[in-house]
């Protein structure tokens, strides 16, 4: 993920599509794609609230 974001951005992706599987392996129903993307998206999208 690193070669398409920053460090702490791939490292924070990575633990967030670690958790939705173990989510989706251990649920009775896996996330949605919905649901998925949602994460994802909030994850991914810098938030100009944040910026320095």
């Amino acid at each position: 993920m690193a070669h398409y974001t920053d460090q702490i951005t791939a490292t924070a992706a990575a633990a967030v599509m670690n958790g939705l599987t173990l989510r989706g392996l251990a649920g009775t129903e896996p996330p949605t794609r919905t649901a998925i993307e949602a994460v994802l998206r909030r994850v991914l999208t810098p938030n100009p609230g944040l910026a320095r």
